[in-house]
């Protein structure tokens, strides 16, 4: 989005992709927010770029619901747009993703507390780039927090943005010894989460 080339293909594609993990989960349709925040961000607003994420959606949903037509199973498609989600946080419980989520969550909220403030007062790209890394952050929290099947999988969705945060934390330090213990407390814990 921040080149003009070819924007309208790459609106296209984030709406046919989106729409594809809406196939596979359903709760990932609260992703369509970060894509018309970028488009807000990058001040690319136009019933165009408005409507291309839309027509990008719809195109495999219809083809999904066309096979669901054709072979019978429309129930399928219609069990995706149901909304009645159970929150089961019983997985999160265990001792491990406790230790995990517990760990990798204190370092990224310590890590948005100290970055976005140094972030927010320049004005430049990196700081649309930021708003829409913990916008992306945030909507990956809820579409985890919101997933029926809990497995543990759906904590991939907040490692991206997460992993980003983390990276940009990195840059604070102004010793590389101190960045290199950083990463080895991360390295540490995650042996230490084998063994929990």
């Amino acid at each position: 989005m921040q080149t003009l080339n070819k924007i309208s293909h790459k609106l296209f594609d984030g709406g046919m992709w989106l729409a594809i993990s809406f196939l596979i989960e359903p709760t990932t349709i609260l992703f369509t927010v970060l894509l018309y925040i970028s488009i807000f961000l990058n001040k690319q607003q136009n019933y165009q770029t408005l409507l291309i994420p839309f027509l990008g959606f719809v195109a495999p949903v219809f083809l999904y619901y066309t096979y669901c037509f054709w072979t019978d199973t429309t129930d399928n498609f219609f069990r995706l747009w149901d909304v009645s989600t159970i929150i089961d946080i019983q997985i999160l419980k265990e001792a491990s993703y406790i230790f995990t989520l517990g760990f990798v969550g204190v370092f990224t909220v310590l890590s948005i507390l100290l970055k976005t403030p140094k972030t927010l007062a320049v004005l430049n790209q990196f700081r649309k780039n930021w708003i829409l890394i913990l916008s992306h952050f945030t909507i990956a929290l809820l579409v985890a927090f919101l997933v029926p099947n809990k497995t543990g999988a759906e904590l991939i969705f907040v490692g991206f943005p997460a992993a980003i945060i983390l990276a940009n934390a990195l840059e604070l330090f102004q010793k590389k010894w101190f960045a290199d213990i950083f990463i080895l407390v991360f390295v540490i814990a995650s042996i230490v989460n084998f063994f929990i």
